[in-house]
């Protein structure tokens, strides 16, 4: 193979690889924590550079609190903080608004969660590609965590890729990551219930 046939056959390979990364400014890495009383404290619900803590968390659905809470029509918004209070090894997450608690909730670990490497793994999946609406056969993953970053604010990060052929001919390699903080609040709060 001559050289200008190995640069098309090797700009061929490179036509289907791509990477994207989003992440706030002055990011820093997960912090290793493995004790859960260094998550208390009442973090912005509000993410940098975008997003929201209580739509990791819950995905949206607040119905089972709804009956007890007027909440607006953009919900996440409503809330303002999360507060998350450790006993034993039960997390407790309390949903703020403006001056009170909307809700709460309460995980264990080694039910809900487990922490590994200082990170919460909220899904981690491999699967393929393989499907009616998919142009591309191959493999795909999936992993999104949650933790606190090296200065102790909250940390999100979700990452995936799929590596296979497009149209069974040319060669795709695709992956993102992104990440998200929501900055831990210096001062102890205390919420009553909204009523």
């Amino acid at each position: 193979m001559n050289l200008r046939n190995s640069i098309i056959f090797f700009g061929f390979l490179l036509v289907g690889c791509s990477e994207a990364m989003i992440k706030p400014d002055r990011n820093k890495p997960f912090s290793e924590t493995y004790d859960l009383k260094e998550y208390e404290g009442t973090y912005k619900n509000r993410g940098e550079p975008y997003g929201f803590l209580s739509r990791v968390l819950w995905g949206g659905d607040y119905s089972p609190f709804s009956a007890s809470v007027s909440m607006g029509k953009n919900q996440d918004e409503d809330i303002k903080f999360i507060q998350i209070n450790v006993k034993d090894k039960k997390i407790i997450l309390s949903a703020i608004g403006e001056k009170c608690v909307l809700f709460t909730k309460v995980y264990l670990e080694g039910t809900d969660f487990n922490i590994n490497d200082g990170q919460i793994n909220l899904t981690s999946n491999i699967g393929h590609t393989l499907d009616d609406r998919n142009v591309v056969i191959g493999v795909k993953s999936h992993s999104v965590s949650i933790g606190l970053d090296t200065d102790g604010h909250g940390k999100f990060k979700s990452s995936g890729s799929d590596i296979g052929l497009a149209y069974f001919i040319i060669p795709v390699a695709v992956g993102g990551t992104e990440e998200v903080r929501f900055r831990k609040s210096k001062k102890t709060h205390n919420y009553n219930t909204c009523k």
